[in-house]
């Protein structure tokens, strides 16, 4: 299915035909805002086998940060050069600010062999550079995006893989689909009639959709199971 399929029958199926302009093209009108929150929803509840991702950016030599959006977990960060491709070791803000207290401009650029989570967030970062430029990074409106600050500084330009836990396309077109419109769009019509339940604050009515998701949620497994030891033909003792 995709969004307009979905929509169609999460309006049928909940009676709701205020949530469309009209039946005849039905075009949103507040369905696509429950389907979304039930696709988010479902992401939080199950991994499947497109939520482990990979983005891709390419860092030009004496850059030393990366912002992406859609991340729910940074897993492992990897570099590519003109050596090889390498795996970066994770630490945190504070051993940063202690390993690289120079200016930026003063450091020495190489391979680079750390990454760290960055802080994007700020109330006010309008004086952070007025000293001097410092191993830091904040972006205004920046709700959206998760971030990398990328150490040493590379000397050559590299293309940075940032592997973690992603959520599914967003729907936002008629013809938008995703792994759970392909796969289990009768699932993604209970979770999104799960969060419109919730937000009507019947909270039987949500109690009993979720656990016709976690029915299908366990069938879902249960398949994935089944694929992981199907080559498995002996048991060790």
């Amino acid at each position: 299915m995709n969004l307009l399929e979905l929509r169609t029958q999460f309006v049928k199926i909940s009676g709701r035909y205020d949530l469309v302009v009209n039946q005849t093209d039905w075009v949103d009108n507040g369905a696509d805002f429950y389907i979304q929150a039930g696709q988010n929803f479902l992401d939080r509840l199950r991994d499947t086998p497109k939520s482990y991702n990979s983005v891709f950016t390419r860092l030009a030599a004496g850059e030393w940060y990366v912002t992406f959006s859609k991340c729910r977990s940074i897993r492992e960060v990897w570099i590519n050069n003109t050596e090889g491709r390498s795996e970066l070791e994770k630490k945190p803000m504070s051993w940063l600010y202690e390993e690289y207290s120079g200016l930026v401009s003063t450091t020495d650029q190489g391979t680079p062999l750390y990454y760290c989570p960055a802080k994007l967030r700020s109330s006010d970062n309008i004086d952070q550079d007025d000293l001097g430029v410092f191993f830091n990074y904040t972006e205004d409106g920046s709700n959206e995006l998760r971030g990398i600050i990328i150490l040493g500084v590379p000397d050559e330009s590299v293309v940075v893989e940032i592997q973690g836990l992603f959520y599914s396309e967003d729907l936002s077109r008629d013809s938008s689909t995703s792994y759970w419109t392909s796969n289990w769009p009768e699932t993604l019509v209970k979770a999104a009639m799960h969060q419109l339940a919730t937000f009507q604050r019947d909270h039987n009515d949500a109690a009993n959709w979720l656990k016709a998701i976690y029915a299908d949620l366990e069938g879902i497994d249960k398949d994935s199971v089944d694929e992981m030891i199907s080559d498995i033909n002996q048991i060790k003792g």
